[in-house]
């Protein structure tokens, strides 16, 4: 068989297709840790002229008790305050405001966004209001009105690093990424002390594949707060990148250590243990990441691949039944899977996953090479052949197609084409000492014994396997006497 795949990776820069979020990327913004704050301003007789003291000190009460469990994240009980608040007050603006956030950090950005619009309708000069619009907008995917709002707030207050951020993840997600950095950078000079624009700014140059750059952005923001796992995770991401297997390995150590049940900084690890050759970490790892989460399926997948890769088939067939199990549509399982049935040799169902994944990727030349051998060895040759013509033309360097073309046509005692492709077989240093072996078979089979000869006593000169070199001095004997007569 050929070299197995790569283990699936995650990083911040793409999700990948193995897992449906399987890792939310760093959020491209400040420090947006929610923290309300009084408008003092709105307490005016404008607002609550037709209420009366007590009326006025139970609302005061209310949004008093709703910012302090806000502040402590306890967000539906100070939704509770807020909206006996507003049903109190409904004419004061900051309320809605208000309660607006936490309506977002609910996860409910349709009510988020009706408060800040109830907002502006009351006091249109509030250009918080335009700004936390602006960035439901985002969150909802409407991006030229978050635009808009970014725009208008940019307008009266060209330094607001909210509003820069705001536009700056506009531009990302429109994938104008030269903007959207312009944009981060401009919040930074700003605001040099904010770990989490670093963390951005890295993640941008991730995607640019400008690694060193993300792993120089990571760092500042490391060094301005060096407790945030997710930081050391996207570092240790570009570090990989950068081929630096020793440092990323730090990094997801350090992730781990501060987040002990970081499921991607296991799997991650897991994947650069696998790069370093060490098998029995990659496992563990692997594992670990499957027993926080257990329907977390890059894991499994990273695990069969262990398990391949240590001769545990039945334990990697498992583990790809499962994962196409939860999910048909994910081929590159059907790929390995395909291969652990091979090594079992369960080669009618080898075959019957590769040609799934072939309707995905007809184009992959490995898995036409390993569809033909599945066929050679059901000794469907006139299959394997048409399989393994489809991987040559698909890669005409693939040195492994020719030399099982080879041998099949040897079998076939098509020795001229048997010739041809040992002869390219050994121009790609595939098995020299038995493509020169057989190829002699084949010439002597054609009546060349010059030819054969030569590649017998190639054998001998190559040759670490004492039978074969015994048998082509046998041959190579009989060719002296035979000329001697």
């Amino acid at each position: 068989m050929a070299a197995m795949e790569a283990p699936a990776w995650l990083d911040d820069a793409s999700a990948n297709s193995l897992a449906d979020n399987t890792v939310s990327r760093p959020e491209l913004g400040g420090q947006d840790q929610a923290s309300v704050k009084g408008d003092t301003r709105n307490f005016s007789s404008e607002f609550f002229s037709d209420l009366s003291r007590e009326e006025m000190s139970r609302i005061l009460a209310h949004v008093e008790s709703a910012r302090n469990l806000f502040n402590q994240k306890n967000y539906n009980r100070a939704l509770t305050e807020y909206n006996e608040a507003v049903t109190s007050a409904p004419q004061v603006p900051f309320l809605y405001l208000e309660r607006g956030q936490v309506y977002l950090l609910l996860n409910n950005p349709g009510q988020a966004l009706e408060d800040f619009e109830r907002t502006i309708r009351l006091d249109p000069n509030q250009l918080n209001a335009y700004l936390l619009r602006g960035k439901t907008y985002l969150l909802l995917g409407k991006l030229k009105k978050a635009a808009a709002d970014f725009n208008l707030v940019l307008e009266h207050q060209p330094t607001n690093i909210s509003a820069l951020l705001g536009r700056g993840s506009i531009y990302f997600s429109e994938g104008k990424l030269d903007l959207a950095l312009a944009e981060f950078k401009r919040a930074a000079q700003l605001n040099p002390s904010e770990y989490s624009i670093y963390n951005s700014l890295g993640y941008l140059h991730f995607l640019k594949k400008e690694y060193q750059q993300a792993v120089d952005n990571y760092s500042q923001a490391l060094k301005r707060y060096a407790q945030d796992p997710k930081v050391y995770f996207n570092r240790g991401n570009a570090y990989r990148e950068l081929n630096n297997l020793q440092a990323a390995l730090k990094d997801m150590n350090e992730a781990i250590r501060l987040h002990p049940k970081y499921v991607e900084a296991y799997t991650n690890r897991g994947s650069i243990y696998l790069f370093l050759d060490n098998c029995p970490a990659a496992l563990q790892d692997f594992t670990r990441a499957i027993s926080l989460n257990p329907d977390y399926l890059i894991a499994f997948y990273n695990r069969a691949l262990v398990y391949l890769l240590t001769g545990d088939y039945a334990a990697a067939e498992k583990d790809l039944s499962y994962v196409i199990g939860k999910n048909p549509e994910l081929t590159a399982c059907y790929s390995l899977r395909g291969a652990a049935f091979f090594q079992m040799e369960r080669y009618k169902q080898a075959l019957e996953d590769w040609q799934i994944y072939l309707k995905q990727s007809p184009d992959d030349a490995e898995i036409n090479y390993r569809i033909g051998l599945a066929h050679f060895k059901l000794e469907e040759y006139d299959q394997a052949v048409q399989a393994f013509d489809r991987a040559i033309a698909l890669d005409n360097k693939h040195g492994p197609a020719y030399y099982q073309r080879g041998n099949i046509y040897t079998l076939q005692q098509k020795y001229q084409e048997a010739v041809r492709d040992y002869t390219q077989a050994i121009a790609h240093q595939i098995n020299l000492d038995v493509s020169h072996f057989n190829r002699g078979i084949a010439y002597l089979n054609l009546g060349q014994s010059q030819e054969a000869a030569a590649d017998f006593r190639q054998v001998t000169v190559i040759s670490q396997n004492e039978k074969l070199v015994e048998e082509s001095q046998k041959v190579l004997e009989l060719l002296e006497a035979e000329s001697q007569r």
